[in-house]
């Protein structure tokens, strides 16, 4: 009988894939991140999606805290929560 080899596909091992998942960073957004939340921003939402100019308003408003997580060098969530 021989060995299963691991499942893999183009992320690699099932093993591989779940270690990428772990690895990632939460931080402060910041008004540079603005273009990579907007890409987001249409990518989930489409029409329905923050402008620009909505995002940037956001972005500065003082009551807020704005939290973004990199995984590989690349935007993968957003969070806002605004304080009244």
């Amino acid at each position: 009988m021989h060995a299963q080899a691991p499942a893999t596909g183009a992320l690699g091992t099932q093993a591989q894939r779940a270690q990428a998942v772990n690895q990632f960073a939460v931080n402060n957004a910041a008004l540079t991140d603005l273009l990579a939340i907007r890409r987001q921003q249409l990518a989930c939402f489409g029409r329905d999606a923050y402008d620009l100019f909505t995002l940037l308003g956001l972005a500065l408003t003082s009551r807020a805290v704005r939290l973004k997580a990199v995984a590989d060098g690349k935007l993968v969530a957003v969070c806002n929560k605004y304080n009244m």
